[in-house]
Order: structure tokens, then C-alpha cells, then sequence
């Protein structure tokens, strides 16, 4: 009987064990904000086949080239140049015929003759190689000593590696989403002139967006946004919005929430419309302030004061200020206007003078309902 105990606590020992090692597992490291925002620019360029994408997870050589081929423009049914399968392990893969057509362009390689190994992880030092190669850069690569030095050394050059960059390590799909982006503000090198010697160029903001997807990215303030322009009614469609000067479709984005602000923006050039595919604040050039309407003190027109981390502080207003009150241009503003219940007020000095320029007003009413009749809603 001591026996049987004896073995049924030990059995209970070792689940338990087994428990603090399965519960010990480190959990996945958060993806930063900088990745997510990169994610969905990726997703809205439409420049990959995989659904469900886990950005913690390894990519695999099928899933890489099926984005790499997409770059160049090269659909998914598109037939390699042989028209016949070289791997005989890719023959059920749904991107087998990205991976023969950049085969036959000599942009990427099997593991052997007859291999392609199409499920297996790719690793960051074969990612690079192909993308340099996509960029146009592969003659250069070779040139600064090859496979995998002259690459990396290229692909740093061109801006395309992250400061951390884990050069022999399995690619994530994070890993996969940073190059990418990053390969979208490179101007690929194309053939310029081919004879005794094949000359090589780039032209200045052509890249693989505008060169093979008519997508083109604008920076710059939005003045109007369908609704209003800064200083009065809409001048353009409800459905469109004005950059600048340039009137573009707001498509399936979020643009009109970006009125009087400073913006980057991808677009999809259709000859004789432009529509918006992708929208964000330009950080880098947007000088803006929001304050709670709970913590506002006192406005005067030219300024207002606020709480700030508990202290006290003003902010100054331009005198001839555009003000937007809860999306309609609002001219015969006063001290008043600024003095909100409900909401906040969004700050931008478009000018870069110290002085607030554009003023957002939001503002809304909360309601209590007491009663909803259920059969006559």
C-alpha cells in the first residue's frame, strides 16, 4: 500500500512539474506601436496573399516570395517563364508560380536543384538578399562581395535594415512588415542602357509603389475634407478630401478626421482619379495640442488657459485663427467658443510660430435615457 502511494505521489509530482514548465514559457514580446502602424500600411498596399497574419510568427520561404513577387507586381496565377515546375515540392503550394517566376529571374534559389522547400522558415539573411534583388540592387550586392556580406551591405546603403537587425535569425512577420515598409521609400535601380557595358540608374521617387502598382505617397496639410475647408463651406466632393492642393478620394480610410492637420498619405493613381489607400499623422511636422475640456481654466481669443500635470499653463492663439467647431468652419469665433463642457479642443500651429493657428472645437451634450419601448423602436 506505502508503495502504491508512493508511486501516486510521485505521479503527482511530476504533473505538477510539468505545469510550472508549461505556465514558465516566456509570453510573446508586445509588438510595438511603430510596427502596428507599419502593419496596416502593409495590409491597405495589398501587397500580400496571407490572411490571419500573426505578427509574432515565423514567415516561410512560400510566404516570403508570394510578397516579393507581389512587389514586382507579379500576381499570384502568374506562370514562371518555363511554364513547367523546376521544385517538385511546390507543385500543391498556392504561390508555386511567384516562386518559379523569381526562379527564373534569378532572384532567388532552392535549397538544391530540385527543392524549394516551401514551408520551411525563411531566415532574415536570405529575406534581405531577395529583397536588394527586388530593388534592382542584386549586380551591386554581388559587386560588394556577395552573399551575404555584400547584401547587407547594400541593403544598409539603402536604408532597408532596422538599428537591431538579427542578421542569421528565423523572420517574423514583424521582421517581414518593417523591410517591406522600409523598401517602399527606396528608388529602385533600373537598366538604363545595355550594350558593351550594361549601364544602371535610378530615377528619383520611383520606386516599387509607383513603378509597378501606380500607388504614390503625399505629404502635407489637409485643407479640406469634404465636410469644410479651414475657412468656410466645402469646396470638393463629400467623398474626397484636399491635401495641399491635391484632391484625392478618401476611398475605404479615415481622412476626414485629419482636417487641418499634417499628413502622409499613399494613393492609388488611376489616371484620372486619385483614391486614398492609407492615411496618418506626420509626426515629424504636426505641432498640435489636445486639452480635455475638464481641464480647461479660462479662454481669452487670443489664448487659453489649461491644467496641465496638475500646474497651470497657457497657450497663445493666433489672432486670425481657423476655427473648425465640431466639423463646420466657424468663423465669428469668440472667447466663449473655446469654453467647452463635453470634449476637447485640438491645437496646431501649422506655422511653426508659437502661436496656435488652427483650433479644433469638439463638443457634445451627454444624454440620460430613461425608458426605451422595445416594440416601437
Amino acid at each position: 500500500m506505502k508503495n502504491i502511494s508512493r508511486l501516486l505521489s510521485l505521479i503527482l509530482a511530476m504533473q505538477m512539474t510539468l505545469s510550472v514548465i508549461v505556465f514558465a514559457e516566456d509570453a510573446p514580446v508586445a509588438v510595438s506601436e511603430d510596427i502596428l502602424k507599419k502593419f496596416e500600411l502593409f495590409q491597405a498596399l495589398a501587397i500580400c496573399d496571407t490572411t490571419d497574419i500573426d505578427l509574432h510568427k515565423q514567415v516561410t520561404r512560400a510566404e516570403f516570395v508570394n510578397v516579393a513577387a507581389n512587389m514586382l507586381g507579379l500576381k499570384k496565377d502568374i506562370l514562371g517563364k518555363t511554364g513547367e515546375e523546376q521544385f517538385i515540392d511546390i507543385q500543391s503550394n498556392p504561390f508555386s508560380g511567384q516562386i518559379q517566376a523569381l526562379a527564373d529571374l534569378g532572384i532567388i534559389r532552392g535549397v538544391d536543384a530540385y527543392q524549394f522547400k516551401p514551408d520551411d522558415a525563411i531566415d532574415y539573411q536570405a529575406a534581405v538578399s531577395v529583397l536588394v534583388s527586388v530593388l534592382g540592387y542584386k549586380q551591386l550586392a554581388i559587386a560588394s562581395g556577395g552573399y551575404p556580406s555584400g547584401y547587407f551591405a547594400i541593403a544598409n546603403s539603402l536604408g532597408i535594415l532596422p538599428k537591431n537587425s538579427r542578421n542569421s535569425e528565423i523572420l517574423t512577420w514583424a521582421d517581414m512588415v518593417e523591410l517591406v515598409v522600409k523598401c517602399s521609400d527606396v528608388d529602385i535601380l533600373m537598366i538604363s542602357s545595355m550594350g558593351y557595358d550594361t549601364q544602371y540608374d535610378t530615377q528619383k521617387g520611383t520606386n516599387f509603389l509607383t513603378q509597378y502598382h501606380d500607388i504614390k505617397k503625399v505629404k502635407g496639410r489637409m485643407t479640406d475634407n469634404g465636410i469644410t475647408e479651414l475657412t468656410g463651406p466645402s469646396t470638393i466632393g463629400e467623398t474626397s478630401v484636399k491635401i495641399d492642393d491635391m484632391v484625392i478620394q478618401e476611398g475605404a480610410t479615415n481622412a476626414k478626421i485629419y482636417l487641418g492637420r499634417e499628413v502622409i498619405a499613399y494613393y492609388k493613381d488611376n489616371d484620372s482619379s486619385y483614391t486614398l489607400l492609407y492615411i496618418e499623422l506626420n509626426v515629424s511636422k504636426d505641432v498640435s495640442l489636445e486639452i480635455a475640456a475638464k481641464d480647461i481654466i479660462s479662454t481669452q481669443k487670443t489664448s487659453i488657459a489649461y491644467f496641465e500635470n496638475d500646474k497651470s499653463t497657457t497657450v497663445k492663439l493666433d489672432r486670425y485663427a481657423d476655427v473648425i467647431y465640431n466639423n463646420a468652419a466657424y468663423p465669428d469665433y469668440d472667447a466663449e467658443t473655446f469654453r467647452i463642457s463635453n470634449g476637447k479642443l485640438t491645437l496646431v500651429d501649422s506655422k511653426d510660430s508659437g502661436y496656435y493657428d488652427i483650433v479644433l472645437v469638439e463638443e457634445f451634450d451627454t444624454c440620460f435615457i430613461n425608458s426605451v419601448d422595445a416594440e416601437r423602436e
